[in-house]
């Protein structure tokens, strides 16, 4: 079992466990278990004093497994499967004789309904359709995917279980893991911050290019009426670029003082930065907050950079290699 300052782990949080040893041991009182899997425990425990400072306390045990001790790795399967991604192949179903013919619910039936087909009422609210045009149809496939590594979290660690995430994109999740992980590295409480700096001159700057593309967020919006399913009241709101910055300041901050987003492709964070700097040279702002957490890992954003030649694939690293398997 290790015991570990939780001040110690980096912003990636419990991904660098397996490279720490136990910086020090000490008896505790009975934790709260807050994430367990096959490969690990985590308990949380009251925080304790040590040297005049408050600290969180994780106890791991089992140590956290890390495919080749890095976090740039095959796609895992809870992201999607690189070897067998979902799509749909265009089908076009010509008659075998006078028509198709085929039987569905009732309420199945697209709207308007289409000149070609011919439509017979059956039983138990069923019709039986007769097509005789040809029939246009989108089915279930999969493909290969050239491109089958990213950069992911720790196998097995869900931020969404150390908070109440209440169905968000696990941009924000992230984003809001590591705002509080940077507040734990300074070695005081948030409360004890506040006391010497007034909430007015508080700041957060971020701002997400493509974390909202999961499906709680755009991607939800996008895809959920062209999959038969139903865009729900939280798809938009948490798709907005602005929500990594808004829910800091809400889940990890207190929502005090002020927020600001700037985007702008990979030097998003950069951008931030540079007004973080600006106001506190102005003296608007004493304590920022800035950074995000994209985590996009998904077909079409894959696909996108992939098609951009902005990611590489694997056919192209084997040429680099000179690899002719």
């Amino acid at each position: 079992m290790k015991i570990i300052k939780r001040e110690n782990l980096s912003v990636g949080g419990i991904g660098t466990i397996s490279k720490i040893k136990a910086l020090f041991t000490k008896k505790t009182k009975k934790g709260k278990i807050i994430q367990k899997n096959k490969d690990f425990v985590i308990k949380q425990f009251p925080n304790e004093k040590i040297r005049n400072k408050s600290y969180q306390i994780w106890e791991i045990i089992k140590e956290l497994k890390i495919p080749t001790y890095t976090t740039y790795r095959k796609i895992e399967n809870n992201h999607f499967d690189p070897d067998a991604t979902h799509c749909h192949t265009k089908i076009t179903a010509a008659p075998s004789g006078d028509n198709n013919t085929f039987e569905l619910k009732e309420k199945e039936l697209p709207k308007p309904l289409p000149r070609s087909w011919q439509v017979t009422a059956l039983e138990d609210k069923r019709v039986k359709v007769e097509i005789t045009d040809n029939l246009d149809i989108k089915h279930s496939s999969y493909r290969d995917n050239p491109i089958k590594a990213a950069g992911q979290l720790p196998t097995g660690f869900e931020p969404s279980k150390l908070y109440n995430s209440r169905y968000q994109p696990r941009g924000l999740q992230t984003s809001i893991f590591g705002a509080a992980d940077a507040i734990h590295s300074t070695g005081f409480s948030w409360d004890e911050i506040l006391e010497k700096v007034s909430p007015d001159h508080v700041g957060t700057y971020s701002s997400s290019a493509f974390g909202q593309m999961q499906s709680e967020g755009l991607g939800g919006m996008l895809q959920n009426r062209l999959n038969g399913d139903r865009v729900s009241t939280k798809n938009l709101a948490l798709g907005l670029n602005t929500m990594s910055a808004d829910f800091i300041n809400g889940y990890v901050t207190g929502s005090v003082g002020s927020t600001s987003t700037s985007t702008g492709a990979c030097a998003s964070f950069l951008y931030n930065l540079r007004n973080a700097i600006q106001d506190i040279k102005s003296g608007r702002v004493r304590v920022a907050i800035v950074g995000s957490s994209e985590s996009p890992i998904t077909p079409e954003i894959i696909e996108g950079f992939g098609n951009m030649s902005a990611l590489a694939n694997e056919e192209g690293l084997k040429k680099l290699d000179g690899i002719t398997e």
